[in-house]
């Protein structure tokens, strides 16, 4: 029981240290009325990853960038589909005291500005 609550405390930090996006993609929002604009290519496919538990996370990255990274929150208004690759505009706000086990950060969906399907 006790190896338990440590794993389990473990993949709670784990998830409150990483990062939600690329943290070069656009610096900034320290407040709720302070937004960010992000700009991110997500990948054709999800990717297990564990959160509190066992998920499956989007992975983004900024344009311009090779270095995909896992998304463990979910997008207001964005509707995944496998097999396609998107470009998004996303409008980041930091949340005000957010829960242990949850992102600092709030995304919703700007546009999609591509949608094209992956290639094999």
């Amino acid at each position: 029981m006790l190896r338990l609550a440590s794993l389990l405390l473990a993949a709670v930090a784990l998830v409150a240290c990483s990062p939600d996006v690329d943290p070069e993609a656009n610096p900034g929002g320290d407040t709720e009325s302070d937004p960010d604009l992000l700009t991110l290519e997500v990948d054709s496919e999800r990717m297990p990853c564990v959160g509190v538990g066992p998920m499956e996370c989007l992975r983004v990255r900024a344009p311009g960038t090779k270095e995909w990274h896992l998304f463990y929150d979910s997008i207001q208004g964005f509707e995944f589909e496998p097999g396609f690759r998107y470009v998004l505009e996303v409008e980041r706000t930091r949340r005000p005291n957010p829960p242990a086990d949850a992102s600092s950060f709030r995304y919703r969906l700007i546009e999609i500005l591509s949608r094209e399907p992956a290639r094999p």
